[in-house]
C-alpha cells in the first residue's frame, strides 16, 4: 500500500498509544519522515536524524495531517536531509531560538551588570527604567535579540511621539542612545556576535544646539523676584543663586551635603570648596569641585540647618517654573542658568581653561563646543578691534609728513620764520 494511502487508512491504536508509519519502500521516499498517530486520531509529520555530533537520535515536528498532503512532508523532510548532510542539528538550531534571550532580558541585564555598576545617579536609572518600561518595552520587549535588525529599529525611531502625538526627536534619540549600549554590551557579553550592533544604521535626528541663557533684563527681573521670595522659601531662592554663583549641575548642587562643604583662605578671603564624585568620575578617577565665592558662601551660612543634613534642597522645579513664567520667559530652564554664568565670565574676558574648569568640563572642547558662539563673538570683536589699530598705523605711513625748516620749526601758517 502506497505510503499516502497507509496515511489516510490509518487509526488510533487499540493500546490508546501513539504510533508510527514510516515513509520507506516507495520511489520518492524520505529516510527519517514518518506519520505520527495519536490516540484522538490526530496526525502530524515528524522527520528523525541523529546528529553527527550526537549518537541519540532526535525527532522534530514539521506539519499536521491532512493540512499537509504527502509531496509537502516529503519536501520539508527533504530540505532537513540536506542540512542534516551539511552537518547541522536543525532541533538543536529551533530549541536554541526558543532559548535565546529577548530584548527585555537584555536590559534587565544591562541595567543590573552595567548602568547600576557605573556610577549613575539614581535619578539617572530612574530615567533609564522609566524610558524603557513606559515607551520602549511595549515596542520591542518580546522581540528575540536576532529578530532586532536596523530597519526595525529605523521604524521605531521614526514612530517616537510625545503623549499628544507630536514628534520627539531628541527623546528619539535618547532612546537609541540607550539600545546602542544594550547592543554593545551584549557584544560584550557574548550574547550577541561582535559588530552586529544594529543602532549603528540608523541615524539620528538632527536637534538644533541650546545656546539659551538670561539676558541681563532677565537677570533683573529673576533679582527682584528672588529676593521678594527670599523669606517665603528661602532654600529654593538659595539654589537659584548658587547656580548662577557657581554654574554647577543641578543635579550636583540637590545632592550637596553640608558636611562636604570646606572653608579655606585665599587672597585673605574665606571660600567654599565642595568635592564629590561627578558623572566622569568612574571613568577617570578624578572628583568634581565647585567654589563657592564669599557672596555664594553668604547665601548659604544664612540659611538654618537642613534636618537630613543637605547643603542646600532638592532641584526647585515647581519654583523655577513659577518664576520664569512670572518673568515672561517659559523656555527658561533652569540648567540655563548654569550657561548664564559661564556666559558671563566669557563676555567679561575670562580666559576659556577657567571657565572649563569652572563647568567640570573635563575637556576644553566641550566648552569651547557649547560656548561656540560666543567664542566666535569674542573673536570677532577682538579682530576688530586689532583692524582698527592697524588702519590707524597705516593710515600714518601714508600721511605726507609737513614742512619744516632744519631746525624744525613751522609757522601756524606753514611758512618758515624770519630767522632774525
Amino acid at each position: 500500500m502506497a505510503f499516502a494511502d497507509r496515511v489516510k487508512s490509518a487509526q488510533p491504536a487499540d493500546n490508546r498509544k501513539p504510533y508510527f508509519i514510516r515513509d520507506n519502500g516507495e520511489r520518492g521516499s524520505v529516510q527519517g519522515l514518518s506519520c505520527k498517530v495519536y490516540p484522538n486520531g490526530r496526525k502530524s509529520w515528524m522527520f528523525e536524524y541523529r546528529p553527527r555530533t550526537r549518537r541519540i537520535y532526535r525527532r522534530v515536528k514539521i506539519g499536521e495531517y491532512p493540512q499537509e498532503q504527502v509531496p509537502e512532508a516529503r519536501r520539508r523532510a527533504g530540505i532537513l536531509a540536506q542540512r542534516r548532510a551539511m552537518g547541522e542539528d536543525p532541533k538543536g538550531d529551533w530549541d536554541d531560538q526558543k532559548r535565546e534571550r529577548t530584548v527585555d532580558d537584555l536590559f534587565e541585564h544591562t541595567f543590573a551588570h552595567y548602568w547600576s555598576k557605573s556610577g549613575k545617579t539614581p535619578a539617572y536609572l530612574a530615567n533609564i527604567r522609566w524610558a524603557w518600561t513606559t515607551r520602549m518595552k511595549q515596542h520591542l520587549g518580546a522581540l528575540k535579540l536576532s529578530e532586532v535588525t536596523p530597519p526595525l529599529l529605523k521604524r521605531f525611531h521614526r514612530s517616537v511621539v510625545t503623549s499628544d502625538g507630536k514628534p520627539a526627536p531628541c527623546q528619539a534619540n535618547r532612546f537609541m542612545a540607550f539600545l546602542s549600549k544594550m547592543f554593545a554590551f551584549a557584544e560584550e557579553e557574548g550574547w550577541r556576535d561582535p559588530g552586529t550592533n544594529p543602532c549603528r544604521s540608523v541615524s539620528r535626528n538632527p536637534t538644533p544646539k541650546r545656546e539659551r541663557y538670561a539676558t541681563p533684563a532677565e537677570l533683573a527681573a529673576i533679582g527682584e523676584i528672588l529676593e521678594r521670595d527670599r523669606e517665603k522659601k528661602p532654600r529654593e531662592v538659595a539654589f537659584i543663586e548658587c547656580m548662577m554663583y557657581t554654574g554647577a549641575r543641578p543635579e550636583s548642587l540637590a545632592a550637596a551635603k553640608y558636611a562636604d562643604l570646606k572653608r579655606e583662605t585665599l587672597n585673605g578671603e574665606v571660600v567654599g570648596v565642595l568635592s564629590f564624585a561627578g558623572k566622569m568620575s568612574r571613568q577617570d578617577g578624578e572628583f568634581d569641585t565647585i567654589i563657592f565665592a564669599p557672596e555664594a558662601l553668604a547665601i548659604v551660612d544664612r540659611l538654618p540647618p537642613s534636618p537630613r543634613g543637605r547643603l542646600l534642597c532638592p532641584k526647585p522645579e515647581d519654583y523655577w517654573d513659577q518664576v520664569r513664567n512670572e518673568i515672561g520667559a517659559p523656555d527658561l530652564w533652569l540648567r540655563d542658568l548654569r550657561r548664564t554664568m559661564a556666559t558671563i565670565a566669557l563676555s567679561n574676558g575670562e580666559r576659556l581653561e577657567l571657565v572649563s574648569k569652572l563647568l567640570n568640563h573635563r575637556s576644553m572642547n566641550t566648552t569651547n563646543r557649547v560656548y561656540a558662539m560666543m567664542i566666535r563673538e569674542q573673536k570677532a570683536a577682538g579682530s576688530m578691534r586689532i583692524a582698527k589699530h592697524v588702519a590707524g598705523h597705516l593710515a600714518a605711513r601714508e600721511k605726507p609728513p609737513e614742512p619744516c625748516d632744519s631746525e624744525g620749526l613751522v609757522d601756524v601758517d606753514g611758512t618758515t620764520p624770519d630767522p632774525g
